[in-house]
């Protein structure tokens, strides 16, 4: 006969289960006000806070090691409380939630479900024509996808690293535990993106799990070889950084042969699958080829510069607008979800190398884990510090390698601090640890003013207003303002690559706002370009009317002020043609 289990897990089970329904109704019946620049004031404060306790609640249930029927509500209580995470943009009506990449690459999709094939400017299809296929089998529309399947990448990442994790890991508790530390949201607002980026990311985890399952085989068996082929063909048409990763992934295990003479099976054969596949598609892609070239010409004449240069000048002008408190605030909220694992990770391994009479079961595997952890990182750092290879920096310091890594590290390092004597004191510590870290990635998970951002979502008011004005605008230049790749971004959406590129109306480069609307001192003086719509998103009025104002230091470049805004309102060469409190369009 099984143990009686105590009262107090009943109600925890019991309260987990009645904050999961009000988060739920709260999410479903929720009534918006369209769109807000912050994402979180959508949202009853209460919300926000039920989602950490959930979390703590469900992380207590699952490390019950006695009691598998509450391990069993915790693990549903934990995956259903990060479902409604995932959800909440599609559940506060927006259309998509990214204004840049992602309304490209839904145009793509569109354009793939239109005319059966993918652009050839189109440098990582592989994505766009798994998303164009779903949408056709499953008849719903590609937008709607934009938030399912991103849902369904994130559970791909979960149960891909936990897999993964398994083989580094003996202790049940410490398997129990990788449920909650792979639910931290670990990668921001990519949980919400179609990027192929973030697709192949979270596909990774897989692959590593087969390579490593494949090095250690015995003999070289041909289903190991069948598994992971597809992922080496299909990577080069993924993203160029994730063909990168894993041509580094690939050639450790030959080091490793090589100068360890450890027997492992030789994975040289799939690396020179994979370099051949990548210079086959590079060769066959121009847009591609011209991409490596402009950013070689580029690295030549010294136009750009690492991630890690941009990141410096970004803080060096963060310091100009707001504190030096302020600015710390802002680095927690965006990293505490690496910042407070690596204090975890550090303890433990500290407690590990002082462990002389290796009471420690699993040190050896720690010690491999903290080695692979530093390979990775080296791996991320090449993607940060590179001259020629470079990326927004908000993307390559969200999509890390080491977090495939950091993950069972900081399950394995929480068992070594808290769980090796099982106890209530000690589970309930455990649990706030991670309700910590896990509060901490939910606050600076989506874009906000928090983190000095503005909320992402695209409100369908917003697409219907773009949508006429491309239909009856006729040949008349579309301008934005602050941001000149909105308008592209929405032909892109509505026409896909291809036609976009035959409109001459339409040129990211070319069409761009002036600053203070081209206004001087003079009060006489009218906006003077003939000819064209300006658009001007809520969100983009609101950081220069409400945000930039507050600047202390007159010396920041002001490029619009509530001045400006309401002297082109009054222009009389200006009519207003378009206002729905979400977006404003102007004929000039």
């Amino acid at each position: 006969m099984g143990r009686k289990a105590p009262l107090i897990l009943y109600l925890i089970s019991i309260l987990g289960l009645f904050c999961l329904i009000y988060n739920l109704f709260t999410l479903k019946y929720c009534v918006t006000a369209g769109y807000l620049v912050n994402i979180y004031n959508q949202l009853p404060q209460t919300f926000w806070v039920i989602l950490v306790i959930t979390f703590f609640l469900g992380a207590i249930l699952v490390l019950c090691n006695n009691y598998p029927t509450f391990r069993i509500i915790g693990a549903f209580i934990l995956l259903l409380n990060y479902f409604i995470f995932l959800m909440i943009p599609y559940e506060l009506g927006y259309f998509s939630f990214n204004y840049a990449d992602d309304l490209t690459y839904l145009g793509e999709v569109y354009d793939i479900k239109r005319t059966g094939h993918f652009n050839p400017d189109d440098f990582y299809p592989a994505t766009h024509i798994f998303y164009a296929q779903v949408s056709c089998l499953l008849d719903i529309m590609p937008n709607i996808l934009s938030f399912t399947m991103p849902a369904f990448f994130s559970f791909t990442f979960i149960g891909g690293t936990a897999i993964f994790s398994k083989l580094f890991i003996k202790e049940k508790v410490v398997i129990y535990l990788l449920l909650p530390v792979c639910l931290i949201y670990y990668l921001r607002y990519m949980h919400f993106s179609i990027a192929p980026h973030y697709s192949y990311y979270t596909l990774m985890p897989l692959f590593l799990f087969l390579l490593y399952k494949y090095s250690l085989e015995e003999k070289n068996v041909p289903s190991w070889n069948l598994t992971i082929l597809p992922f080496i063909l299909s990577i080069p048409l993924g993203h160029p950084f994730i063909t990168i990763f894993a041509a580094c992934i690939l050639f450790i295990p030959i080091l490793i042969k090589r100068f360890l003479r450890l027997k492992l099976n030789s994975t040289g054969s799939f690396l020179a699958i994979l370099l051949v596949t990548t210079l086959t598609w590079l060769t066959n892609c121009y847009f591609l080829l011209h991409f490596f070239g402009k950013s070689f010409n580029a690295f030549v004449e010294r136009i750009i510069q690492p991630v890690a240069l941009k990141g410096v000048s970004y803080i060096a002008k963060a310091n100009q607008v707001v504190t030096p408190a302020e600015l710390c605030r802002t680095i927690v909220l965006l990293y505490g979800r690496y910042l407070f694992p690596f204090i975890v990770i550090a303890i433990a391994l500290i407690i590990i190398l002082l462990d002389r009479k290796k009471k420690i079961p699993f040190n050896r595997e720690y010690k491999f884990l903290v080695i692979f952890f530093v390979a990775l990182g080296i791996i991320d750092g090449f993607f940060i510090f590179n001259p020629v290879f470079t990326h927004t920096i908000q993307r390559v310091t969200t999509l890390n390698y080491f977090t495939y890594i950091m993950i069972p590290l900081l399950a394995l390092s929480l068992y070594t601090i808290f769980l090796r004597k099982l106890s209530g004191a000690r589970i309930l510590a455990t649990a706030v640890v991670l309700a910590i870290i896990q509060g901490i990635s939910l606050t600076g998970a989506l874009p906000s003013p928090r983190t000095h951002e503005t909320n992402f979502g695209v409100p369908y008011e917003e697409v219907t207003a773009m949508q006429w004005l491309f239909d009856e605008k006729g040949n008349d230049p579309v301008l934005s303002v602050l941001d000149p790749q909105i308008a592209s971004r929405f032909c892109d959406l509505f026409y896909g690559w291809s036609e976009k590129n035959q409109r001459k109306d339409i040129n990211r480069y070319h069409y761009i706002v002036p600053d203070h609307f081209g206004y001087n001192d003079d009060e006489n003086e009218h906006y003077k370009y003939k000819g064209q719509y300006v658009i001007t998103l809520y969100q983009i009025k609101r950081i220069y009317t409400d945000v930039y104002r507050f600047s202390k230091n007159q010396d920041v470049l002001m490029r619009f002020t509530a001045e400006d805004y309401d002297r082109f309102n009054n222009d009389p060469n200006v009519n207003k043609i378009f206002d729905n409190r979400i977006i404003e369009v102007s004929k000039s």
